[in-house]
Parts: C-alpha cells; sequence; structure tokens
C-alpha cells in the first residue's frame, strides 16, 4: 500500500520467493525482521538502501580507514614540528651552532620513518579482517552462518576500531615524546628539565588530538557504513548489545 517502508515491502516479498532458502527459516526469524521496524532508527541502521554512500564505501573499507587515521596525524605532525622548533630548537641554535636543528630535524626523520609506517602497518592488520569480510558479502547485510563465532569476533572489531587506532596514536606521540629531548640532549648537551617537560607536553597534546579525530571518524564510519554489513539478526549475541551501548552518547543510553 502507499506509504509501506520500502524495506518492509523487500522482506514482504522474501516470504513470497519460489526459493525456500531465500525465505526466512523459521517464524521467529521473521519475527525478529518484523520487530526491527518498532525501532526505525535501527531499521534505517541495518536496512541499507541499495546504491547509497554506505553500500559504496565498503568496497573501499581499508582506504577509508587510513585515510580518516593519517589525515590527522600529517597535520598534528607538521603543527607539531612548527611549534616545538620556534618554541625550543630554534632558541637553543643560538648556543649549539646549528647543532639542534641539525639534529631536530633527524630525529623528526627517523621517528616519523619508524612511527607512520609501524602505526600503518598494525592499523592494516586491523582492518583487513573486516575488509575481506565485506567484500565476501559484497556489501550485503546479512552474512552467512558458517562462522558465527568470528562474525562476532569482527563486529566487535569493527566497533571497537576506532578506540585501537586512537590507542596507537597515542602511544606513538608520547614514546615520540621523549625521543626528541633525549636526541638533543645527546647531542647540544644537557637541557632544562622545563625543555623535556616543554617537548612531552606538546607532542601529547598533539596525540590526543591526532587520536581524537580517527577515533570519532572511524568509530562513525564502522557504526554507519560497516557494522550493520556484518549483522545477522540470528547471531546477534548480548556482547553485540554491549559493545553497540558503549558507542551512544552518554544522555542517550537510558532510553
Amino acid at each position: 500500500p502507499p506509504g509501506c517502508p520500502r524495506s518492509l515491502g523487500e522482506l514482504l516479498r522474501t516470504c513470497l520467493d519460489p526459493d525456500p532458502r531465500k525465505r526466512p527459516a523459521t517464524a521467529g526469524d521473521l519475527a525478529r525482521e518484523l520487530a526491527l521496524f518498532l525501532q526505525p532508527a535501527s531499521e534505517s541502521l541495518l536496512r541499507t538502501p541499495p546504491k547509497s554512500w554506505r553500500q559504496r564505501i565498503r568496497r573501499f573499507t581499508l582506504p577509508a580507514v587510513m585515510l580518516l587515521a593519517i589525515v590527522p596525524n600529517l597535520l598534528a605532525a607538521w603543527f607539531n614540528y612548527s611549534y616545538n622548533y620556534d618554541e625550543i630548537v630554534a632558541r637553543l641554535d643560538a648556543a649549539a651552532d646549528g647543532d639542534a636543528t641539525r639534529m631536530f630535524w633527524n630525529t623528526q626523520m627517523v621517528v616519523n620513518g619508524i612511527a607512520f609506517p609501524g602505526g600503518l602497518a598494525v592499523l592494516i592488520w586491523l582492518t583487513w579482517p573486516l575488509a575481506a569480510a565485506l567484500r565476501r558479502s559484497d556489501g550485503k547485510t546479512k552474512q552467512a552462518d558458517a562462522d558465527h563465532h568470528g562474525l562476532v569476533r569482527l563486529r566487535h572489531r569493527c566497533l571497537m576500531l576506532g578506540h585501537y587506532i586512537a590507542l596507537i596514536c597515542i602511544v606513538e606521540w608520547s614514546v615520540a615524546g621523549l625521543a626528541y629531548p633525549i636526541s638533543l640532549n645527546l647531542t647540544v648537551g644537557p637541557l632544562p628539565a622545563s625543555v623535556y617537560v616543554h617537548f612531552f607536553a606538546s607532542l601529547v597534546l598533539c596525540g590526543l588530538i591526532a587520536g581524537a579525530y580517527p577515533f570519532f571518524g572511524i568509530t562513525s564510519l564502522c557504526v554507519h557504513a560497516l557494522y550493520p554489513a556484518l549483522v545477522n539478526l540470528r547471531t546477534v549475541e548480548a556482547s553485540d548489545l554491549a559493545s553497540l551501548e558503549r558507542t551512544r552518547p552518554t544522555r542517550d543510553r537510558s532510553s
């Protein structure tokens, strides 16, 4: 009838499909599908319209996650280099005949040469199983039940991906906050304690910022686009609900 939700019409048509494998297997399965329409927000999340941006981006899961993680870190690295050079290194150069700038640049190259490839390797390792599963599913909402426990693990990893990547960012930036002053100390001689504190504080703060943007961006991508493709209502467990609960704003949890 007019006004019938598109996805409800599709569900009812599957009930009439000549192929039994395409119809809901039991009355309980159909009941769970119909109950979803009583939760409009969940229904719109789990039933992705064909050719929507959420469908398309599942084909590029790894590049999308890498973009959301790399861009904030590159911007933070550029800002932090400029800030620390102006506030610390340039002032040390007068007493060190340019050694401070040279060592700062060399340390920058070494730290970034280790941190960025290392962080990318861990990011790829965390994201690859999700990208592979979404390619196998061809962007469809329902997944095969062959590996039920594996699917539960993938859903948990999907919802925690933003947390993991934010933690990687903060750890690497904090380690770099110790590497810079130690390298300068070995080159230009003993440094005041204020230089150590200044370096460490500036890199930790940049690390928190560089971790916050990927956290929100990747978590939003996972919740809205990737997670729904990994959900099969017959295999949802209590652990899935607990993981989803952590992604909700605090003010909404009472509802």
